[in-house]
C-alpha cells in the first residue's frame, strides 16, 4: 500500500461537483475518481493511523473496513432524496468495546472532508437517552476532574473552544440548577471541535494533526468511558 501523502485537491473539486450532480448518472460516470482520489486514500490513512496509535499507546480502532463511512445516504426517512453524502468522514472509536458500537453511542475522534470546511471532532455525539444520563451523572459527580482536563494548556490548544453542541435552556431534570457545571449538565451531546485548513488535508502532515490531537483528547475520553466499563 502506498504511503499517505495527503488527499488530492481533486477531492474537494469532486466533493463540489458532486454536490451540483448528486444523482447516480453523475457519480457512476464519476466513480473512478471518487475510487482514486477519496476511498483509497482514505484506506492508507485509516492504515497509517492505525500503526501510529499503536505506537503511541493509544486505544483508538482504526480499521479501514470500518473506519470509512459510507458515501450513500440513507434516505429512507429523510425528505431529502439526494442519493449521496458531499463529504467524507472517518471515526476511530476510542477502544474495542467500543468499536463494535455505532459513532452516537461511542467516544472517539472524527476527521470530516467536505468542500466548505474540514474539521477533527471528538467525544460522543448525540448519544441515545440512557447513554447521555449515565454522561451528565459522571459530570455531575466528578465534574472538578473534567475542568481540570479541558483547561489544561494542551486542550485549550487543541481544542480552544472547550465542549461544543446542542444544549437544553435549562439544567435536565434531576439535577441541581446551580451545580458548577450546570453549562456542561445541559448539553445533549460531549464533543470538541477543531477546523482544519484545507492545507492540511491535501499534505501527509494530517497524520500529525489527528495523532496530536488523539493525544490531547484521550483523558477526555477516559473520563467518560467509565460509564462503559
Amino acid at each position: 500500500m502506498p504511503a499517505f501523502n495527503g488527499f488530492s485537491p481533486k477531492v474537494i473539486t469532486f466533493l463540489k461537483n458532486l454536490t451540483n450532480n448528486n444523482n447516480k448518472e453523475w457519480f457512476e460516470a464519476n466513480r473512478s475518481i471518487y475510487e482514486k482520489e477519496l476511498k483509497e486514500p482514505a484506506r492508507t490513512f485509516v492504515s497509517e493511523m492505525a500503526e501510529r496509535f499503536a505506537a503511541s499507546g493509544l486505544p483508538f480502532h482504526a480499521d479501514p473496513k470500518k473506519a470509512i463511512f459510507r458515501i450513500n445516504r440513507d434516505i429512507r426517512f429523510s425528505k431529502d432524496k439526494s442519493p449521496y453524502k458531499t463529504n467524507t468522514g472517518i471515526y476511530f472509536p476510542y477502544n474495542l468495546m467500543q468499536s463494535a458500537k455505532k459513532p452516537v453511542e461511542s467516544l472517539g475522534i472524527y476527521l470530516h472532508i467536505d468542500c466548505k470546511e474540514p474539521f477533527i471532532a471528538g467525544g460522543i455525539h448525540c448519544p441515545p437517552t440512557d447513554i447521555l444520563k449515565d454522561l451528565r451523572l459522571r459530570v455531575s459527580d466528578d465534574w472538578k476532574d473534567l475542568k481540570k482536563i479541558l483547561e489544561s494548556k494542551s486542550f485549550k490548544s487543541e481544542f480552544p473552544s472547550g465542549l461544543v453542541g446542542e444544549s437544553l435552556q435549562k439544567v435536565p431534570r434531576g439535577f441541581d440548577a446551580e451545580h458548577p457545571a450546570a453549562e456542561w449538565l445541559k448539553l445533549k451531546e460531549y464533543t470538541v471541535y477543531s477546523k482544519l485548513n484545507f492545507k492540511d488535508i491535501h499534505s501527509n502532515k494530517l497524520l500529525d494533526i489527528l495523532l496530536k490531537k488523539s493525544r490531547t483528547i484521550a483523558p477526555m475520553l477516559d473520563f467518560f468511558n467509565v460509564i462503559f466499563e
